[in-house]
């Protein structure tokens, strides 16, 4: 077996959540597969996936959530779900928002990654 790496690739995705995806797939070892923007009173939300662990996967989830949190100051709401699927092998994550709230929770995202960023560079270095 080959050893893989991470590339970005265009999608196509609903113009409305397009910020979304973009900042979800800075973070290392995520993936989004599936999304949409919504339709009238329903949430917009994207689906992906995390190479690595389930435990690895919930400890990001966890400081994701923790990291969102002190950044939004409940100026938005949104859900950050794990979920296994019948039958599958791994968790999955989704993401759910209102689409008036993309704009703001995709900002926070990008500042999430660069503060875990920094944190990684940090630890490896000390």
């Amino acid at each position: 077996m080959h050893r893989e790496v991470q590339v970005k690739v265009n999608a196509f995705v609903d113009e409305g959540i397009a910020p979304l995806i973009t900042a979800l797939n800075e973070f290392e070892r995520v993936e989004t597969v599936d999304s949409c923007q919504g339709y009238g009173d329903q949430l917009a939300y994207t689906y992906f996936r995390f190479r690595g662990t389930a435990g690895e996967f919930l400890a990001f989830l966890q400081e994701l959530s923790v990291t969102l949190g002190t950044r939004l100051d409940s100026c938005c709401d949104y859900r950050l779900r794990a979920e296994w699927l019948a039958g599958a092998k791994e968790p999955i994550g989704q993401l759910l928002v209102r689409l008036d709230y993309v704009p703001v929770l995709a900002e926070a995202l990008l500042r999430v990654h660069q503060a875990m960023a920094g944190n990684a560079e940090h630890l490896a270095i000390a």
